[in-house]
Parts: C-alpha cells; sequence; structure tokens
C-alpha cells in the first residue's frame, strides 16, 4: 500500500517590482496555515516515514521547512521541474520513485497540483494554498500507482475550504 500526500504550498505575498515568481516569500497568512498544517501532521501521521518531493521554488521550500518539525523525513529531493509543473509531469515524477518509502509527500503548485488530484479522485478538486489531499493505492512500487488503483483517504484545508 502506497500513500501519496499533494500540499499546495502555503500562501505567499505578491511579487515585489522585479522580483520573479520563483522566489516570492510566504505571507502572514501562510505562516498561519503553516502552524494548521504541522497540527494536521503531526495528529494525522506521527512518526510515520516518509519521503519529500518539493519543487525548488522558495515558496515551496518555505513551506516545507515551516512543516518539517512535524515529520519524520527518510529523504528529501528538492526539484526543480516541479516549479509549475503539469499534471503529466508530476504524476512521471512519482511514478520514477524507487524509494521504498510507503509515504510521498510531494509539496508543489497550481494548476499541475489541482489537475492531478481531480485526475486521482475523478473529480473537479481545487486545492487553495496550504490545502493537501491524500489518496492510497494498492500497489507494490510507486510505478504502479494510477486513476485505476486510487482511493482518496484524507485531505485538509487550514482556510477550511477546499
Amino acid at each position: 500500500m502506497k500513500t501519496l500526500i499533494l500540499l499546495r504550498h502555503a500562501k505567499t505575498n505578491k511579487a515585489e517590482h522585479g522580483q520573479s515568481d520563483f522566489d516570492r516569500s510566504l505571507h502572514e497568512k501562510g505562516l498561519q496555515q503553516i502552524s494548521l498544517l504541522k497540527k494536521y501532521f503531526d495528529i494525522s501521521y506521527g512518526q510515520n516515514s516518509l519521503m519529500v518531493l518539493c519543487s525548488s521554488a522558495k515558496r515551496t521550500r518555505s513551506t516545507l521547512k515551516g512543516i518539517e518539525s512535524a515529520l519524520t523525513i527518510s529523504e528529501k529531493v528538492f526539484e526543480p521541474g516541479l516549479y509549475l509543473a503539469s499534471m503529466e509531469v508530476l504524476l512521471d515524477c512519482i511514478n520514477q520513485q524507487t524509494t521504498s518509502e510507503d509515504t510521498l509527500l510531494l509539496i508543489g503548485h497550481n494548476e499541475g497540483l489541482s489537475d492531478l488530484a481531480s485526475y486521482l479522485g475523478n473529480d473537479r478538486i481545487h486545492m487553495s494554498t496550504g490545502a493537501l489531499i491524500s489518496f492510497e493505492f494498492d500497489a507494490e512500487t510507486w510505478s504502479e500507482i494510477s486513476i485505476a488503483n486510487a482511493l482518496l483517504s484524507g485531505h485538509f484545508s487550514p482556510q477550511g475550504d477546499f
């Protein structure tokens, strides 16, 4: 059994004059979201070991840094190709993982994350900032996960919406 957790980065500030989208920092609301996410991860995943795949953008790295103390991370990979990646790129990246971990946390961006959640959940799902959704798969390896064996297992939004 494999568990995939999709997490959209926390709320960010608008880009300052001359600042790239890639380098945007977290907003005060994003820091509040992180506090709630830490509690969620602590309650829901406790000491479960997991692998983290994270976009290399500043806002995703900052989101991970904020929740990291509530996680038991065996491995983390900052992947430049996850920045604003499409659903197809995200799914391909997940399918290529060879880790023996049964839980994978992917921290990324919209629209790719919402599209992937919609695909796996077979429903239209919009992930707001700081929202997460998890799926369980009857699979032995990450290469086997697909819509055919996906089961929605949880969701959380620090904003109260989804």
